[in-house]
């Protein structure tokens, strides 16, 4: 389940925020999947860092570490160990004007070593392209990295039960 959830998105991006929190939700509920998707925390980074690319990845990062300190460290900490950092996941909309590669790299590294949380990324025009099976993909990468079984998800009918999924990670190569 994915209770533990904030979405990190620019200002002018935060009606896309809603809009795939909608849609995670409906489509956690409607596909008959074995995941249920909470509505998630969204934290919008202001406008103005959008100018310059540096200044935009600074303000992602702060954005991030303030939710984690706030969050997610407290809820950690009052649990005795019980909830872990593992149990949290960022969803970041990276802006239409960025170079997502470096985008990515930066925010993924600060993530990983600053607040070591799951995340996904997802570009903006990824999320106005309004595709149900974009959407349920990215949810069932989600669901992967927190160690669920993707072969055990229930699929839409246009995908037949004859169908094999292979996933690939391009950086260790390794099959899933």
């Amino acid at each position: 389940m994915f209770e533990k959830f904030a979405i990190f998105c620019l200002e002018k991006d935060v009606n896309n925020a809603h809009y795939i929190n909608d849609k995670f939700y409906d489509l956690s509920n409607q596909k008959g999947l074995d995941i249920k998707v909470e509505y998630a925390d969204i934290c919008p980074v202001p406008d103005k860092a959008a100018y310059h690319e540096e200044h935009l990845l600074d303000a992602f990062a702060q954005s991030i570490q303030n939710y984690y300190d706030k969050k997610v460290l407290p809820q950690v900490r009052e649990s005795g160990g019980a909830i872990k950092h593992s149990q949290f996941i960022f969803l970041v909309i990276m802006p239409d004007h960025t170079n997502h590669q470096d985008f990515y790299s930066f925010l993924k590294n600060k993530i990983n070593c600053d607040s070591p949380v799951i995340s996904q990324f997802v570009a903006n025009r990824t999320i106005q392209r309004d595709n149900d099976r974009i959407f349920l993909n990215i949810i069932r990468q989600m669901n992967a990295k927190f160690g669920g079984d993707p072969s055990r998800m229930q699929f839409g009918e246009e995908i037949s039960d004859q169908t094999m999924l292979v996933g690939i990670d391009r950086k260790s190569t390794r099959l899933n």
